[in-house]
């Protein structure tokens, strides 16, 4: 009987031995597709972030569109820059806020339904020469104040080595009259981090763009510098 419990012991032992045995290689593989989907997953997440922000930007440039069509562009506050004191507005968009280049421009927005109380956004004074600008944070727990609906939900995560791969973090759309007097628009966009070089925020602009799929490649350098 001694005997015979020996061996049921012994028995019992190479089977919990065994089933160890089995878990490690479970685990195991598991870490292994981890590995292998999580990166992946993390790509198409960005991938459907980056379109999300360029369809935005289109809806935005077709309101623009819209209002050029039935209004005239005279006014200067529409197409002023406060930065460069030219003849060109915009529309930047970050985690955080929008900012546009005149009340004109946000007016428009909040028909589309981009900002709520356009009128009730904060002033910022911008440039040299003091122009204002128009700023709408994304989280306002105060409905009664100005607050963008949207934000850039791109995260500058590069996920491939192509142009379309690389990722954003900051976008702009530019907008001008060109010389037969019609609406023209540029897109740039730029990775927010301090050590991002500027060739991955060439990059961003150019992936940006693509998407976009119209409008020419605006310098990086003109957005991501207005504190």
């Amino acid at each position: 009987m001694s005997e015979q419990n020996g061996k049921i012991r012994k028995t019992l032992k190479a089977l919990k031995a065994f089933t160890l045995v089995e878990l490690m290689v479970v685990i195991a593989i598991v870490a292994v597709l981890a590995a292998m989907l999580i990166p992946n997953l993390v790509a198409y997440v960005e991938k459907a972030n980056n379109i999300a922000d360029a369809e935005n930007a289109r809806a935005m440039c077709n309101a623009l569109q819209a209002y050029e069509a039935l209004h005239s562009w005279d006014d200067p506050l529409v197409v002023k820059n406060p930065y460069n004191n030219d003849k060109r507005g915009y529309i930047y968009v970050d985690p955080k806020e929008i900012r546009t280049s005149s009340m004109q421009v946000a007016k428009i927005l909040e028909e589309q339904g981009f900002i709520v109380n356009a009128d009730k956004g904060t002033v910022r004074k911008g440039g040299s020469n003091g122009i204002e600008e128009r700023v709408y944070p994304f989280h306002q727990p105060d409905k009664r104040k100005g607050y963008a609906k949207i934000r850039c939900r791109s995260r500058g995560k590069a996920y491939g080595t192509e142009d379309q791969e690389f990722s954003w973090d900051t976008y702009q759309v530019d907008f001008f009259l060109d010389s037969n007097g019609n609406i023209a628009f540029g897109y740039s966009a730029k990775r927010g981090k301090a050590t991002a070089s500027a060739e991955e925020n060439r990059r961003a602009t150019a992936a940006f763009n693509l998407l976009c799929q119209n409008g020419s490649i605006a310098s990086y350098n003109e957005i991501g510098n207005r504190n």
